[in-house]
């Protein structure tokens, strides 16, 4: 992190593959974050992207083309939940006990977009 902590961020990743499955972090402990490469199905195209941390990027990152584009040089400024209502891709789920989704290997994810 940027003040020299350890991020207290937890990380499960596939024991085949070593895909990174999903993220869950006590800082904000209603969500679990699952990654696209969690789902074994093909993924519809979402209708916005956000490229951000731009100005710290990889020579070699892509940047998403074409279609709604966000970009910015540093971090969102609105959380992800926000980001995603303010464009009507919010989806409301019942709530998931994050411990005991973990402990079980669930994939379930609170911020489930819907692409129409």
């Amino acid at each position: 992190m940027d003040d020299g902590s350890v991020s207290p961020a937890e990380q499960s990743f596939c024991n085949r593959c070593g895909s990174q499955l999903w993220l869950f972090d006590s800082r904000w402990p209603e969500y679990l974050h699952s990654f696209a490469s969690a789902f074994d199905t093909p993924l519809p195209k979402p209708p916005a992207f956000l490229d951000n941390f731009l100005s710290s990027r990889s020579p070699w990152t892509v940047l998403h083309e074409g279609g709604a584009i966000e970009r910015l040089d540093g971090p969102y400024s609105v959380g992800m939940e926000d980001w995603h209502r303010q464009r009507g891709l919010w989806v409301e789920l019942a709530p998931v006990a994050p411990a005991l989704t973990r402990q079980t290997g669930a994939l379930v994810h609170q911020t489930v977009n819907s692409f129409d």
